[in-house]
């Protein structure tokens, strides 16, 4: 059973992975506060790697960038559903606040 923390980044992690997907590479292209959303994303896969990595105690690893920018929408699934799975409230809590300011940077 899931936490209410782990619901909670899950209810709101979907709909922006939702709306995500079908981005095409010109709207990942396009400049916000940090970079491009391709840029932005990719840093809030890495926090979220890192956060699953600490919640299930092993050794944080880089998250490679790929060529394809319309991959980060998978790679951000992944480390969400990681998180979330890890079950710690810590963890997820954080993580949320992660999903939080992407979506406000990807929509600003």
């Amino acid at each position: 059973m899931r936490s209410g923390a782990a619901a909670r980044l899950l209810a709101l992690a979907e709909p922006l992975l939702a709306r995500c997907s079908t981005w095409t590479a010109r709207s990942w292209g396009h400049r916000s506060a940090g970079g491009t959303r391709a840029d932005v994303a990719f840093a809030a896969v890495g926090q979220l790697a890192d956060l699953a990595a600490d919640a299930e105690g092993q050794e944080r690893r880089p998250v490679p960038r790929l060529t394809d920018d319309g991959a980060l929408v998978d790679q951000l699934a992944v480390m969400v559903y990681d998180v979330a799975r890890t079950d710690d409230e810590r963890a997820c809590l954080h993580a949320t606040e992660i999903i939080t300011q992407l979506e406000h940077a990807l929509t600003g």
